[in-house]
């Protein structure tokens, strides 16, 4: 019995592998068989003469493969250039030129000194033997120095004993120390010199860490310790820096923030999602958040069927509608939605009047033309100021005019510029091609 429980097992695990690579083929061939490549002819054509008048061939490409609803021709002439090579192999023959590249000897290859006037040096790169007559037998580069190969620093030859570092200068904060020859021409090298170098800082610190940041100050501190060596004047000091509290909760920290969970809410119908409140239970209150509200959408959906609105309460100006559920889980039977009443009050405006010098602004008015009167003011007063912010002219214009005559495939639509610059006589204009 166990032999034929693994011989049913092996069974099953090779059909399983056939069906999964037939599947692969079958994928394979529907992504060679798209239908924006239905018909697929050979690489390899087959090139005519080249017509020297116009410098064009002829290729011709066999038919490969085709799908059977596809209606696919059995060749496929295709123009090209005569200096054109990519489009298969002319009658059996390569199109490829082959290019007669001289080729050296790397291994070979010699490497010169270093110019110091340069600083570049030369590779000599030998021909191969059974390269052509027409290749040079040398290759020769140039390439600059690098460090290893410019060898040690020195000038002309010349080679220095340094001394030991003065005393700080403190009015130049400078240092100095002699270099004496030790080696080179006396002839080309100076016997003593003089190098100038900027003293070190008399106080260095030792950075200790910051600590975490204060929720009230919103600043943190790290102590600066002198290192050894610094004068005997340098004092253990404080640094203060701003921060954010809040930066630091998402910062890796030692004192870690811990909350008690409470349990989902049931989900909201208006907005389809639930929450969750989170308490701090133990951490530092100036770092831990003392409370976070969590947001997740509902598993299931809640789907209700809209209710008719009501009619505008005068009052509250609001109307009402009740929805009642179709589909959905931990989902109340009905839901209730207020919104404040659309008000359809069509006013027209009138032209702007003069700039009052008092109040710095400009006044028109605005008639009912369409709407409730018991809603909608059937007269009102709008206001602007004459001037912009930076005391600059604001832009103030009459009622727009038509669109004229198609002049050269554009008509164009004015409006009166009643106050304002350059710019205001921009927005005054309205152009637009012509319509059939």
């Amino acid at each position: 019995m166990k032999l034929t429980n693994k011989l049913f097992l092996l069974l099953l695990f090779v059909f399983v592998l056939n069906q999964v690579e037939a599947r692969k083929k079958n994928r394979r061939r529907n992504k060679a068989f798209s239908p924006k490549e239905r018909c697929k002819y050979k690489k390899k054509g087959f090139v005519g003469e080249c017509d020297t008048e116009h410098n064009v061939k002829m290729v011709t490409f066999k038919l490969k493969r085709r799908i059977s609803d596809s209606s696919c021709a059995p060749f496929l002439t295709v123009k090209k250039d005569c200096d054109d090579h990519s489009y298969g192999k002319a009658k059996g023959k390569k199109n490829k030129q082959k290019k007669n590249k001289c080729k050296y000897n790397k291994k070979l290859r010699t490497v010169s000194d270093c110019d110091p006037q340069t600083n570049m040096l030369i590779i000599s790169i030998p021909l191969r033997a059974n390269q052509a007559d027409m290749c040079p037998p040398m290759l020769k580069k140039e390439k600059p120095c690098s460090k290893k190969r410019q060898g040690p620093k020195r000038k002309n030859g010349c080679v220095y004993e340094k001394q030991p570092w003065s005393e700080c200068d403190v009015e130049t904060n400078t240092r100095k120390r002699e270099m004496i020859l030790r080696a080179g021409e006396e002839t080309e090298c100076l016997p003593k010199k003089v190098v100038n170098k900027k003293c070190r800082k008399a106080c260095r610190y030792i950075k200790g860490d910051w600590g975490p940041c204060n929720a009230t100050t919103h600043k943190k501190t790290r102590t600066l310790t002198p290192k050894p060596g610094s004068a005997d004047t340098c004092e253990e000091k404080t640094q203060e820096w701003s921060c954010s509290a809040f930066a630091e909760l998402s910062s890796p920290k030692i004192n870690k923030c811990k909350y008690d969970i409470s349990d989902w809410s049931p989900c909201d119908p208006r907005t389809n999602t639930r929450t969750q409140q989170m308490t701090l239970k133990s951490g530092d209150p100036n770092i831990c958040m003392r409370s976070k509200h969590l947001k997740r959408k509902c598993k299931t959906a809640c789907k209700f069927r809209r209710g008719e609105w009501t009619e505008c309460d005068e009052k509250t100006e609001l109307t009402t509608r009740i929805d009642t559920l179709v589909k959905g889980q931990d989902c109340e039977k009905t839901r209730e939605i207020t919104k404040k009443c659309k008000r359809a009050c069509k006013y027209s405006f009138g032209d702007w009047g003069d700039c009052d010098m008092k109040t710095n602004t400009r006044q028109r008015v605005k008639t009912l033309v369409k709407g409730d009167e018991k809603i909608c003011k059937k007269e009102e007063f709008v206001s602007k100021p004459c001037t912009k912010r930076d005391g600059g002219e604001r832009c103030f214009f009459g009622p727009w005019g038509d669109f004229g005559p198609c002049q050269n495939g554009v008509t164009i639509k004015q409006r009166p510029l009643l106050q304002g610059g350059v710019e205001c006589e921009r927005k005054a204009v309205v152009t637009k091609t012509c319509s059939d």
